[in-house]
């Protein structure tokens, strides 16, 4: 029984608000609406007419300026070519910039490798001149003294 009163109050207090804001809701549009306007004064009556006037002026202008940059943006875009080559050729140009960009960085970097390279054989080949000039040299002290010891051997020989 208990649990049949729970379910009833869970529907009917969402169906209330609800209600609620409907009701005020309409209220608020009845009286923001009106069927028209019928001055209740000449005087208001002067009021509303010149009131006319200023809108329908606004309005006129409104729609003067809003032709004359519609007109003055399609001239340009006309003139332009719409646009579209102009911006193609912008896009190519950077594509352009791009890859010699990245070809220059990339001869760049060929450059330094090669020249490391270089160095590096360079002071190889320059190190193995060295170890053969001193084996050269080696080897002749070594022929200098064989000869030197065959000419003080046949000195005392003679």
């Amino acid at each position: 029984m208990a649990s049949i009163r729970v379910r009833r109050r869970r529907i009917i207090l969402p169906a209330v608000a609800v209600a609620v804001v409907v009701l005020i809701f309409m209220v608020s549009f009845c009286r923001s609406g009106s069927v028209g306007h019928m001055p209740s004064t000449e005087e208001e009556g002067r009021d509303y007419q010149e009131m006319k006037r200023k809108m329908a002026a606004k309005e006129e202008k409104e729609k003067d300026r809003s032709s004359e940059t519609w007109t003055e943006w399609a001239k340009k875009k006309i003139s332009g070519g719409l646009g579209l080559r102009n911006e193609l050729r912008a896009d190519g140009v950077n594509k352009i910039e791009n890859v010699a960009s990245e070809a220059g960085q990339y001869g760049a970097e060929k450059g330094r490798e090669a020249e490391d390279m270089a160095a590096e054989e360079m002071k190889a080949k320059g190190e193995a001149a060295e170890e053969t000039t001193e084996k050269g040299f080696v080897a002749g002290k070594k022929k200098s003294e064989r000869i030197k010891d065959d000419v003080v051997g046949s000195e005392d020989e003679l």
